[in-house]
């Protein structure tokens, strides 16, 4: 406990510690996990960056193979994915950095 020395009415206010030590270490972890999750959205986002290039650079000429319309809707999809969970991420390590909220799901 710390005591405030600042009194009220003659009395000093005892106010607890901001958190214990089992909580401090929670947090800690689940910043640490937050901060994982999101490097790996974006490491996710790159990968799927780089499918798509390797696919526009095997494409010899604006002509497409029959297959090539599907595979780019792939990429395409794995991309938009890749970014959509990468905002979420980020999201939820900024929600944590600015609110100390701890998303549910996360098992700390």
């Amino acid at each position: 406990m710390f005591v405030n020395p600042a009194s009220e009415g003659g009395r000093s206010i005892a106010v607890p510690d901001m958190a214990t030590s089992a909580e401090r270490w929670r947090r800690r972890q689940a910043e640490r996990m937050l901060s994982a999750e999101h490097q790996e959205a974006l490491y996710r986002v790159q990968l799927a960056l780089q499918r798509f290039h390797d696919l526009a650079s095997n494409v010899p000429s604006a002509m497409l193979p029959p297959d090539s319309n599907l595979q780019i809707a792939q990429v395409q999809r794995d991309y938009f994915l890749a970014v959509d969970n990468s905002k979420k991420a980020f999201q939820r390590l900024v929600d944590f950095i600015t609110g100390g909220v701890i998303p549910d799901d996360l098992e700390v």
